[in-house]
């Protein structure tokens, strides 16, 4: 397990960006883009909200895979991999001229979600950290992308607003590239055993441990996946 030193500020600050710049951008900036999007193409909200559903619902299904790959491989990669998915995603739906690529853009923000939400950003620290310091790293990545929507709100409502949805996509897609970037050069790319601290999760190891049931702990991690990212699912409003 690391102890807190010299890279553990970096590593923990990487990751509270991370998660604020998925959730703003990926998040709290999708209604100011519905708008700008159905103004651009005609469409109503149910053409735009329906989207986005989809691509929450891909986030949830794919939770457990994705927490089963980080209990395997950790979170270098795929960390990185989401934030890149999130750049592409944007990219997309800036040269989108049809709603079919809309909606294809979109659900490769779903996935990129799946990779870059808290649920794949604890998973990470709890591979990385335990006791005190991942209580303490826990707060302040909650405490950090608690401004997500504070920041991207008014960031995307300015972008919109001087340079257009075009341009305000493609700068979202450049941020989610550096964030990408400064993951891939921060994290660490050997494995850690987890710390999860569930007594279901600790009830699963030892099973695994002892050869009693080789996939407990994994399906552990993949339940708790499953349900943050399933309580995360809405229908926007129209």
């Amino acid at each position: 397990m690391l102890r807190p030193s010299a890279s553990t500020p970096a590593l923990v600050w990487t990751l509270a960006l991370l998660s604020t710049v998925s959730y703003g951008a990926l998040y709290y900036a999708q209604p100011l883009l519905a708008v700008a999007t159905e103004q651009a193409f005609g469409w109503s909200r149910t053409h735009t909200g329906l989207a986005f559903t989809l691509a929450l619902v891909v986030t949830a299904v794919l939770a457990p895979g994705v927490g089963r790959t980080l209990d395997r491989h950790g979170g270098r990669v795929l960390l990185t991999a989401g934030a890149v998915l999130g750049a592409a995603a944007f990219m997309v739906l800036a040269v989108s001229s049809g709603y079919v690529m809309f909606v294809a853009g979109w659900l490769l923000a779903g996935l990129a979600m799946s990779l870059t939400f808290y649920e794949a950003v604890f998973a990470v620290l709890a591979h990385q950290l335990s006791g005190p310091a991942r209580r303490r790293a826990s707060l302040t990545i909650t405490l950090v992308a608690g401004l997500a929507s504070t920041v991207f709100v008014p960031l995307t409502t300015v972008l919109l607003q001087s340079f257009g949805r075009q341009a305000t996509l493609l700068g979202l897609s450049a941020l989610l590239l550096i964030i990408g970037a400064l993951v891939w050069k921060v994290l660490p790319d050997s494995f850690r055993a987890s710390s999860v601290s569930s007594p279901l999760c600790r009830t699963g190891g030892f099973l695994a441990h002892h050869g009693l049931h080789p996939g407990a702990d994994r399906d552990c991690r993949g339940r708790l996946a499953t349900g943050a990212a399933a309580a995360r699912v809405r229908i926007p409003s129209t």
